[in-house]
């Protein structure tokens, strides 16, 4: 007689438990890999912020030279170019 042979449920039963356990470990390893990515996100966006140029000049008008224009300037800029800046609320008065 040929040596015994285990139970094949056994063995059945073996590979299901490390196959639901390795389902397990890639699943949370999914999950670990996109919160990294999330935080990673928000680092950068915190670490590239916009700035806001404010600039006034006082010039003479090119169409009649005797007149002069204030002029205002709000640029933005953002030297990564990941995105404008937003600008809320902005008032500007004028008084003579």
């Amino acid at each position: 007689m040929v040596g015994s042979v285990s139970e094949p449920n056994a063995t059945r039963d073996t590979s299901r438990s490390d196959a639901l356990i390795a389902t397990f470990v890639g699943v949370c390893a999914l999950l670990v890999s996109g919160y990294i990515a999330y935080m990673q996100d928000q680092r950068v966006r915190a670490a590239v912020w916009p700035i806001l140029e404010f600039d006034t000049s006082n010039a003479p008008d090119i169409h009649n030279a005797s007149a002069w224009k204030m002029r205002l300037r709000l640029a933005t800029r953002n030297f990564v170019r990941l995105g404008q800046a937003l600008l809320a609320r902005a008032i500007i008065s004028a008084s003579q």
